[in-house]
């Protein structure tokens, strides 16, 4: 922010742009401060290429887990209950 104030600043103030550049007076002048008052933004997005890196990936075998338990051989099968009583 202090940055822009200072351009800002040297922008309309002439004697202190001659300040920083002796030769600020002259037309073929070009900075910071010459573009921000001609209204230029001078920013531009850089160009960032990301080079994927080369990994060895092993392969994975993985066996799920048994859920469910055989049933143990004394129990009756689903839908039977046992005996009523009398």
């Amino acid at each position: 922010m202090l940055l822009v104030s200072l351009v800002s600043y040297l922008a309309v103030n002439p004697a202190a742009h001659e300040f920083f550049h002796q030769d600020a007076a002259h037309e073929s002048h070009t900075c910071v401060v010459t573009a921000f008052a001609a209204g230029e933004g001078l920013f531009e997005a850089p160009v960032v290429v990301v080079r994927p890196e080369p990994r060895v990936v092993a392969p994975l075998v993985w066996a799920a887990p048994r859920l469910a338990p055989s049933a143990p051989a004394g129990l009756l099968p689903p839908g039977c209950g046992p005996p009523a009583r009398a």
